[in-house]
């Protein structure tokens, strides 16, 4: 009963505040970026959830990030919830996006707004697309968020295998890899949670293999 009335209340507090924010996304101005907006849309988003006790976080490491400074991000991908929490890291980035999302009506359209990236794994050209339209986000100054493992974790919360395109990414265009952990998010929908953030140091990519294996022993240290 407990747990019936959580997820009830769960998803009357996400469609509640996902319609303010919807609502209000066309007056926030903050230096006419899209993916600046997002930030402020998933923070009107959080709140309310926040202050119910329904999705407490917290962010640990975000003196990690330098001011000014670009990366490519790498995350683990435990839940569908997981880039509404990627989406308060205080860059202007953009998110490399599964076709099957980019092509939904709501996460479709936030991220058509933000400038994100389309990744039909389906076509080789269209991948090879993708790759050159991240490279090229990094060198206009953005940031890059993408999840190595490029689905949600078949053994969450544990990793699965990392693909090495953001590293890949991260070394031809000279900027470092910033690890991520989410902690609390694979089950989040079902329950009140406690979803905590970490931000560990960055580093640059000189091996690839070596880069992989060095972020999964970090993320895995926060697991």
């Amino acid at each position: 009963m407990i747990t019936v009335t959580i997820i009830t209340l769960t998803i009357i507090s996400i469609v509640i505040s996902f319609i303010l924010a919807i609502l209000l996304y066309p007056f926030i101005e903050e230096d006419g970026v899209s993916a600046v907006r997002r930030h402020c849309m998933v923070e009107l988003f959080l709140k309310p959830l926040n202050t119910m006790g329904l999705w407490q976080y917290n962010i640990v490491g975000e003196n990690n990030i330098e001011e000014n400074e670009q990366y490519v991000v790498v995350c683990n991908h435990t839940s569908i919830i997981d880039s509404v929490f990627m989406a308060l890291l205080p860059l202007n980035s953009r998110f490399l996006v599964a076709s099957v999302f980019y092509n939904s009506p709501v996460v479709g359209w936030t991220s058509k707004l933000a400038g994100d990236i389309n990744v039909d794994k389906t076509n080789s050209k269209t991948k090879k697309e993708c790759i050159k339209n991240a490279i090229d986000v990094v060198k206009s100054g953005r940031s890059l968020i993408v999840y190595p493992e490029g689905r949600r974790s078949l053994v969450a919360p544990k990793l699965d295998k990392f693909y090495q395109g953001p590293f890949s990414i991260a070394k031809s265009t000279g900027v470092k890899i910033l690890p991520v952990t989410l902690v609390g998010t694979h089950d989040a929908l079902f329950k009140d949670a406690y979803i905590t953030m970490y931000i560990d140091e960055p580093f640059y990519v000189d091996d690839i293999e070596e880069s992989i294996e060095m972020t999964k022993r970090i993320m895995e240290s926060n697991l």
